[in-house]
């Protein structure tokens, strides 16, 4: 084989190479760009997961602060009851 033969020959590998190559760049950089688009739209329902959840629990904190208040005035009557129904106490007949 002549020289300039296998010249010829070592070049059109080496760009057949380097057109693989570049593909494999290619395909890496769209994956890079699809990963990166992803870790945005995870990030972002990430974000909206957390304000949905400190809402709730504002509305947590609400419901137990009414409860509360609400749950004072029955343990107050039911304090005084035994002592409105006293059975030493005469009930008073009309």
């Amino acid at each position: 084989m002549p020289v300039h033969e296998g010249l010829s020959q070592g070049a059109t590998e080496q760009a057949s190479s380097i057109e693989e190559l570049s593909a494999t760049v290619n395909d890496i950089s769209e994956h890079i760009k699809r990963t990166a688009e992803n870790t945005r739209l995870a990030n972002t329902e990430a974000q909206n997961a957390g304000k949905e959840v400190s809402h709730s629990d504002k509305q947590m904190q609400q419901m137990k602060a009414v409860m509360k208040t609400s749950a004072s005035p029955v343990k107050s009557v039911r304090l005084l009851r035994p002592l409105t129904t006293s059975p030493s106490r005469p009930t008073s007949s009309p």
